[in-house]
């Protein structure tokens, strides 16, 4: 057979997929690379013949879209972990900006997309947004990340030929117009059915038709199929990502097929990030009870051989400083909106919870500086040593490399005490130890390991002097500036608040359990609770003061309207939750537009809820969501409908 064209000057060597698809040390799929090379046309993905061959004349962010990727373009971080690193920073600033371009583009025209292109417009945006939380947050192998960045702009360019299909494309093809004369500037397809040829060259989109070489077919020129451009790279990634290694059946040849093949492929392998359970299954069940001793006598019961029971003593008085995962206290640093004061103040104080309780990350009440409570000594050296290794704690919660599990408040403290020397030749706890001490002595070795002989961390220096954002921190520009203090206190706060808001109904809901596709459509609805909605990722808030925007604010609060979206997206994930109250089902649409006394009311029904149920599951007291001092309410002019386009 041959490939004949009749409105493009030129005819690509084509993919086959009877072999392997094979990821190259430039991120691209080779000839499988759909959104910079001609595929077979796929009726339910005809948007990928509508991608732009070349940069749009209107849209002047995207021509990194087109950027042939670097080795150079990754960049090694000091977190811990040896050999991993991150895009390029202005790099990854400019696919940002080019997603968020074409992201806005799709909304310009969303209202002409039917149904089934909305909704795939909307994931595709969850996937690029999620890809780029993935490669803002976590430092990787450099195969890996150079992977990452050309898939993000493999379906930012898919975004465009969305546009160009609903823009252009879609009423010309749906009302048979003939625009063969003047074709589009786009990829364009081949295929072997001769109507759907016929309809692809009317529409005005290159189309290669594949057909049986006969005498009766008139050709006008003779060309040897043209290979990839240079730029390409034929160096297969490391570490490889291939698909259908021995495909003998040719299923992966069905039109569309093997796209969706290698899209899950690269989820799978690249973008895995659910968080690890904060408690494991076990935690849930009831200890075995004790065997009852054979002569044993309960207090208050008579007994002939210890006389009259004695009267029962009263309970001992609570001791006022009772750690603040069971006893809410007010920070002097950071502010807590009244309704997350009142929820946590009504339950406490906790009792002992049964098992330790554990955090995703460091507890700030470590270094915070709480009414009522003693500011532990050693928290300016907590609170220095936690820039030095904060890195690596964000990255260990969705690396499957690194123990990633949440640690226990003891854990805790002895990783931000920062003495991670490991003296090899030490003997294990001893026999004479008590259980308890033997317990701590156990612990404490594994947080060394975790951090010092695994993954290289070095112990406390005093005269380190991390990062945060652009500034760099010494231990006595800390101890003196209250403001780098509070900044480090809200990142703590806000993390733990994420993510655990993200484990809290996982559980609920039980999406750990859900195909990945629908597990990143519900963590994607979570995250809108504390931004714009990206992805479960997106649990690192950011260093600028972007990042600081304060989304608790109550009437009559000025800039308290602002939030009602984060209000509503707040609502709407707690109403899918077991025992949600009734003034909580359909609030998302209420909080909307409803008086400031009803907001209220919503407010802290929704938010005396989710402590109720952090409490009941996991024996503490949540994290609650703080206000830095110079935090400002989300501008209302900024809200607009586009969040329920695209993000919905």
């Amino acid at each position: 057979s041959v490939f004949t064209t009749p409105n493009a000057d030129w005819v690509p060597k084509f993919a086959v997929a009877h072999s392997e698809i094979t990821t190259y040390s430039d991120g691209r799929w080779g000839y499988h690379e759909y959104s910079r090379w001609p595929q077979e046309f796929d009726r339910q993905a005809f948007h990928l013949a509508c991608i732009p061959r070349y940069p749009p004349k209107d849209a002047p962010r995207s021509a990194v879209l087109w950027r042939t990727l670097q080795l150079e373009d990754w960049k090694v971080v000091n977190c811990g972990v040896i050999g991993v690193g991150l895009l390029d920073g202005e790099l990854l600033d400019s696919l940002v900006d080019a997603a968020e371009e074409v992201i806005n583009r799709f909304y310009e025209v969303s209202s002409r997309a039917s149904g089934p292109w909305r909704k795939q417009a909307t994931f595709i945006t969850i996937c690029v947004r999620h890809t780029i939380d993935r490669l803002r947050i976590l430092p990787a192998f450099r195969g890996v990340i150079i992977s990452l960045a050309a898939h993000v702009q493999r379906l930012t360019l898919e975004l465009w030929g969305l546009v160009k299909w609903i823009q252009d494309i879609h009423d010309v093809v749906a009302e048979q117009r003939n625009l063969s004369g003047r074709p589009w500037e786009v990829l364009g397809a081949h295929t072997s059915n001769p109507s759907l040829a016929q309809s692809l060259h009317r529409a005005g989109i290159p189309v290669w038709f594949q057909q049986h070489l006969t005498t009766r077919l008139a050709v006008y020129e003779v060309v040897e199929p043209m290979p990839l451009p240079q730029d390409f790279s034929a160096v297969p990634a490391h570490p490889r990502l291939l698909l259908a290694k021995r495909d003998l059946s040719g299923a992966l040849n069905v039109p569309g097929e093997w796209q969706r093949a290698m899209h899950a492929l690269v989820r799978r392998q690249l973008c895995q990030s659910s968080l690890p359970a904060l408690l494991d299954a076990d935690d849930h069940r009831e200890p075995p009870a004790k065997r009852l001793r054979e002569g044993a006598v309960f207090i208050g019961e008579p007994s002939s051989s210890l006389g009259p029971a004695a009267p029962p003593e009263p309970p001992a008085p609570r001791p006022p400083d009772a750690i603040p995962s069971r006893q809410f206290y007010r920070s002097q640093l950071v502010t807590v909106s009244p309704s997350w004061v009142n929820a946590l103040s009504n339950v406490s104080p906790l009792p002992q919870p049964r098992l330790s309780v554990r955090f995703y990350f460091a507890p700030p009440w470590l270094v915070d500086q709480l009414e009522a409570y003693p500011r532990d000594n050693k928290s300016t050296r907590y609170m220095h040593h936690w820039l030095s290794i904060r890195t690596f704690c964000r990255m260990r919660l969705f690396d499957r490399t690194i123990d990633g599990r949440p640690l226990a408040i003891s854990e805790w403290r002895d990783a931000l005490y920062g003495d991670y020397a490991i003296n090899e030749s030490a003997e294990a706890a001893p026999e004479a130890r008590v259980p308890r001490e033997k317990l701590r002595h156990t612990l404490r070795e594994n947080i060394r390991l975790l951090f010092g002989k695994a993954n290289a961390l070095p112990s406390y220096d005093v005269a380190a002097q991390p990062s945060l954002g652009k500034m760099v921190i010494t231990r006595e520009s800390l101890n003196s500036d209250v403001e780098t203090q509070r900044r480090v206190i809200w990142d703590m706060y806000e993390t733990n608040w994420r993510c655990e808001v993200l484990a809290l109904d996982a559980l609920l809901v039980g999406s750990d359990r859900w195909s990945q596709a629908e597990r990143w459509e519900r963590e994607h609805l979570v995250s809108r609770i504390w931004g714009s909605g990206s992805s479960g990722l997106d649990i690192i808030p950011s260093d600028g003061d972007e990042g600081r925007v304060w989304r608790w604010s109550e009437p009559p609060e000025a800039g308290w309207e602002g939030c009602r979206p984060h209000l509503a997206a707040f609502v709407s994930v707690l109403a899918r939750w077991p025992g949600a109250p009734p003034i909580l089902q359909n609030a998302s649409t209420i909080v909307q537009v409803c008086s400031p006394h009803q907001y209220t009311s919503i407010l802290a029904a929704a938010v005396e809820f989710y402590v109720r149920t952090f409490v009941d599951r996991y024996g503490r007291l949540p994290v609650p969501p703080a206000r830095a001092s110079n935090a400002f309410p989300p501008s209302t002019s900024s809200l607009t409908e586009r969040d329920g386009c695209i993000h919905a």
